[in-house]
């Protein structure tokens, strides 16, 4: 089941943790929140609620780390492997997290896709306006490759979309 369980107990004592089991419906709805899903997708896309996420949480290629509160989730990096080598990478965090569990959080699954996953390669596409998403590539190492010319409707307009990727460090 890709990683996907109904147990979200949170182990005693612990503030935010990760999870690769989670509750699928739980972990559908935060995806689902309109703050979340507004900034990553055309403003033209399908509305949250049409979309198979159940479907996609569950594919093989699809593996989602949640971010844990006690037993709350409050955020997400997911990894949708593209080549054997390679996979596209989402995040999404409630905004009330804060900072440095967004960044340790988001480093801690970097590490897990090198070392378990066996990537050498993960991209983020960004809309050329999503000044935050920008600097939190930025943050982790992520460098501009490449820029898709008027490719996405973001925030009313049609804005660029920058594809930002991070190489596995030599170990």
């Amino acid at each position: 089941m890709a990683g996907v369980e109904q147990s979200t107990d949170a182990p005693a004592g612990r503030g935010f943790w990760p999870s690769e089991t989670f509750d699928l419906p739980a972990m559908c709805a935060f995806m689902r929140r309109p703050d979340l899903y507004a900034s990553t997708y055309d403003s033209m896309a399908p509305a949250p609620e049409q979309l198979d996420l159940e479907g996609h949480l569950l594919k093989a290629e699809v593996w989602t780390l949640a971010a844990m509160w006690q037993s709350h989730i409050v955020g997400y990096v997911q990894f949708n492997r593209r080549t054997s080598v390679a996979a596209e990478v989402t995040t999404g965090f409630h905004p009330q997290v804060p900072g440095v569990a967004k960044k340790a959080f988001g480093a801690y699954a970097l590490a897990k896709a090198w070392r378990e996953l066996g990537l050498l390669t993960v991209w983020a596409l960004i809309p050329s306006d999503h000044r935050k998403a920008r600097l939190a590539a930025r943050v982790y190492g992520f460098e501009v490759e490449g820029r898709l010319r008027q490719a996405i409707v973001h925030d009313g307009a049609v804005r660029d979309v920058l594809v930002y990727a991070l190489h596995r460090p030599e170990v």
